[in-house]
């Protein structure tokens, strides 16, 4: 499907389950209204773009943050800029970039990073995203990234914005974006709905007023290494929690391949070979704990225990012992072992 069609689809839904926010559409734009667009942006724009604004340009009444008028949200939970509001919008982050110390830049820009590395360039704000949705109430978008990072794609859309520090990227291009808006409201997750207003009034909206349209693009997007690593994890904690220990490990083994976990994943994975009675695996991942998190005297204690209860080796148990008493002065578990390796008890 293309853009016009795409749209035009998406507008006809609209029209039949959330009449309010059809209403609120905006006429077309303009030729001119859209070249204002690029001049005050300084970049070319996407032809997505324009069919969809000489469609529709934005909407009638526009909820943005700095202007919290009510009004119906024309995408679920998000309201379409109009040319106008892409200007406005644009023009105030530009003020801030502008304003700000190239100091204060680098600090925020320090916050700030791609998702996937190498797609989006780790930066708090930049003249080349242009925003196309925005949240009603918090200064954040879905918009358009016109200058990637070396991985990239020109016209990929991205969220940016005051809270939107981890930027992902939801679709190679508009006409995407426009099949997953499609694609999500056909579903039926998202209808007419009220939301509450002030201490005691509520205004009719468009979607789950606790549900956002960003979860459900963060939904959607490609898995990172990182959080398929935490799934796998979550999946063995189950498995633990089965008494299936072999699944287990198995689900650790995993997720390690995929990224470094913390130690909770290190202790889970002693749980399974203690389990098991696979003690000294076991005693190789206690040593890890105990390197990673020597301030945490029940790793050593732990470790010391395996190693005198289960391997016979008081030697090596005594030295674990020794030196996390040497961090951890006086801690009473770790004297209590150390005078049973010491007694031969």
């Amino acid at each position: 499907m293309g853009t016009t069609e795409l749209w035009s689809d998406y507008v006809e839904w609209l029209k039949v389950n959330v009449p309010l926010a059809h209403e609120n559409l905006a006429p077309p734009a303009t030729d001119a209204q859209i070249e204002a667009v690029e001049r005050a942006t300084g970049v070319s724009l996407p032809d997505a773009l324009k069919h969809v604004w000489r469609l529709n340009d934005g909407q009638r009444e526009t909820m943005i943050a700095t202007t919290k008028s009510p009004a119906v949200p024309c995408i679920p939970t998000l309201s379409f800029l109009s040319t106008t509001k892409v200007i406005e919008v644009w023009a105030q982050w530009d003020e801030l970039r502008k304003g700000e110390t190239p100091s204060s830049l680098a600090s925020l820009d320090q916050a700030a990073r791609s998702v996937f590395p190498g797609k989006v360039r780790p930066l708090y704000t930049h003249p080349a995203w242009i925003p196309l949705w925005s949240d009603p109430t918090r200064s954040d978008y879905i918009g358009l990234d016109l200058d990637p990072d070396e991985r990239g794609t020109r016209g990929q859309i991205i969220n940016f914005g005051r809270d939107e520090e981890r930027h992902a990227v939801f679709a190679d291009d508009l006409d995407g974006l426009l099949a997953i808006l499609l694609d999500e409201v056909k579903s039926g997750a998202w209808r007419a709905s009220q939301m509450p207003y002030g201490k005691d009034a509520t205004i009719d909206w468009f979607g789950d007023p606790d549900d956002h349209f960003f979860n459900a693009l963060q939904r959607r997007r490609p898995k990172t290494d990182t959080e398929r690593a935490n799934e796998l994890f979550a999946q063995a904690k189950k498995a633990r929690a089965a008494k299936d220990f072999e699944r287990t490990l198995t689900l650790l083994g995993e997720a390690h391949a995929l990224a470094e976990l913390g130690a909770a994943a290190l202790a889970l994975e002693v749980d399974a070979l203690e389990a098991l009675e696979r003690w000294h695996d076991a005693d190789a991942v206690l040593a890890r704990l105990v390197e990673r998190a020597p301030k945490l005297t029940q790793h050593a204690v732990r470790r010391g225990r395996n190693l005198l209860d289960h391997l016979g080796d008081a030697v090596a148990a005594e030295a674990v012992v020794v030196a996390a008493l040497e961090r951890s002065a006086g801690d009473h578990e770790l004297t209590k072992l150390l005078a049973r390796i010491r007694d031969g008890k």
